[in-house]
């Protein structure tokens, strides 16, 4: 329901907007389908709710409850640069697009991983762009 992030909320300064995982929205707000457009605290903050996520979604590497755009994230408020790319913080989420193979998607990756350590050498070095494994 509503939408995801689009372009620019994840810019410095941009309005505050979450997506609300699925359970969260059925158990925490009883599935209001009101609370759209509405405003939640989240770490002291208002956040205005702009998406709910599909029943059964999850993300590969932990159990979200409320997706925010990485600028209002803690690890990257409060005198953390979101700058810092040594931090490790950040997992990407990418669709590969229908068609391509996952060999031909991962020489791609790789194509970025070695652009972005070479440009940022003091946290690029050695990290790499791979498909998680099924837990």
């Amino acid at each position: 329901m509503g939408r995801a992030f689009k372009p620019g909320d994840d810019a410095l300064g941009a309005a505050l907007v979450c997506v609300l995982q699925h359970e969260t929205w059925q158990t925490v707000f009883s599935g209001d389908p009101g609370i759209l457009g509405k405003s939640v605290v989240v770490n002291n903050q208002p956040y205005t709710v702009v998406g709910i996520l599909p029943r059964g979604f999850r993300f590969v590497f932990d159990e979200v409850e409320v997706w925010m755009p990485y600028h209002s994230w803690p690890p990257f408020t409060a005198g953390n640069s979101y700058l810092n790319r040594a931090n490790g913080l950040v997992g990407p989420i990418a669709r590969v697009k229908r068609g391509v193979s996952f060999e031909k998607a991962q020489a791609e990756l790789d194509t970025i991983a070695a652009r972005l350590a070479t440009q940022f050498p003091q946290a690029g070095e050695g990290r790499r762009i791979v498909r998680p494994t099924a837990a």
